[in-house]
Protein backbone atom coordinates (compact mmCIF):
# COMPACT_ATOMS: atom_id res chain seq x y z
CA UNK A 1 0.00 0.00 0.00
CA UNK A 2 1.21 3.49 -0.81
CA UNK A 3 0.91 6.23 1.79
CA UNK A 4 1.54 9.95 1.55
CA UNK A 5 3.03 11.67 4.56
CA UNK A 6 1.37 15.00 5.19
CA UNK A 7 3.38 17.54 7.14
CA UNK A 8 1.46 19.29 9.88
CA UNK A 9 2.79 22.37 11.61
CA UNK A 10 3.19 21.58 15.31
CA UNK A 11 1.67 24.01 17.75
CA UNK A 12 4.57 25.69 19.51
CA UNK A 13 4.80 25.45 23.26
CA UNK A 14 6.26 28.94 23.37
CA UNK A 15 5.62 31.92 21.07
CA UNK A 16 7.93 32.70 18.17
CA UNK A 17 10.39 35.50 18.85
CA UNK A 18 12.64 35.44 15.78
CA UNK A 19 12.69 34.13 12.23
CA UNK A 20 15.22 31.40 13.06
CA UNK A 21 12.51 29.58 15.01
CA UNK A 22 10.37 29.16 11.87
CA UNK A 23 11.26 26.27 9.56
CA UNK A 24 10.70 27.02 5.86
CA UNK A 25 11.05 24.05 3.50
CA UNK A 26 13.65 24.59 0.76
CA UNK A 27 11.05 23.72 -1.93
CA UNK A 28 8.72 26.58 -0.95
CA UNK A 29 10.26 29.30 -3.19
CA UNK A 30 9.97 27.08 -6.28
CA UNK A 31 6.38 26.12 -5.46
CA UNK A 32 5.41 29.77 -4.93
CA UNK A 33 7.13 30.75 -8.19
CA UNK A 34 5.20 28.10 -10.14
CA UNK A 35 1.94 29.18 -8.46
CA UNK A 36 2.55 32.86 -9.23
CA UNK A 37 3.43 32.18 -12.87
CA UNK A 38 0.29 30.08 -13.31
CA UNK A 39 -1.87 32.78 -11.71
CA UNK A 40 -0.42 35.50 -13.94
CA UNK A 41 -0.74 33.29 -17.02
CA UNK A 42 -4.41 32.40 -16.43
CA UNK A 43 -5.62 35.75 -15.00
CA UNK A 44 -8.48 34.21 -12.96
CA UNK A 45 -11.52 36.33 -12.14
CA UNK A 46 -12.06 34.54 -8.80
CA UNK A 47 -8.57 34.22 -7.36
CA UNK A 48 -9.68 32.38 -4.22
CA UNK A 49 -11.55 29.64 -6.11
CA UNK A 50 -8.73 29.36 -8.64
CA UNK A 51 -6.17 29.02 -5.83
CA UNK A 52 -8.17 26.28 -4.12
CA UNK A 53 -8.48 24.35 -7.39
CA UNK A 54 -4.77 24.83 -8.15
CA UNK A 55 -3.67 23.50 -4.75
CA UNK A 56 -6.13 20.59 -4.95
CA UNK A 57 -4.93 19.55 -8.42
CA UNK A 58 -1.28 20.04 -7.44
CA UNK A 59 -1.75 17.69 -4.47
CA UNK A 60 -3.45 15.08 -6.67
CA UNK A 61 -0.59 15.37 -9.17
CA UNK A 62 1.99 14.79 -6.42
CA UNK A 63 0.12 11.78 -5.00
CA UNK A 64 -0.27 10.09 -8.40
CA UNK A 65 3.28 10.90 -9.43
CA UNK A 66 4.72 9.17 -6.37
CA UNK A 67 2.22 6.32 -6.64
CA UNK A 68 3.27 5.60 -10.24
CA UNK A 69 6.94 6.01 -9.32
CA UNK A 70 6.46 3.57 -6.45
CA UNK A 71 4.78 1.05 -8.75
CA UNK A 72 7.47 1.52 -11.40
CA UNK A 73 10.32 0.98 -8.95
CA UNK A 74 8.73 -2.15 -7.52
CA UNK A 75 7.77 -3.29 -11.04
CA UNK A 76 4.17 -3.97 -10.11
CA UNK A 77 1.01 -3.33 -12.07
CA UNK A 78 -0.92 -0.17 -11.29
CA UNK A 79 -3.84 -0.73 -8.95
CA UNK A 80 -6.37 1.97 -9.73
CA UNK A 81 -8.33 3.48 -6.89
CA UNK A 82 -11.84 2.10 -6.90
Amino acid sequence: MFYVKIAVMPHPEEPYYCSEQIHIPPQLPDILKQFTKAAIRTQPKDVLAWSAAYVFLYCIYIVFFFYFLYCFILNITFMWFV
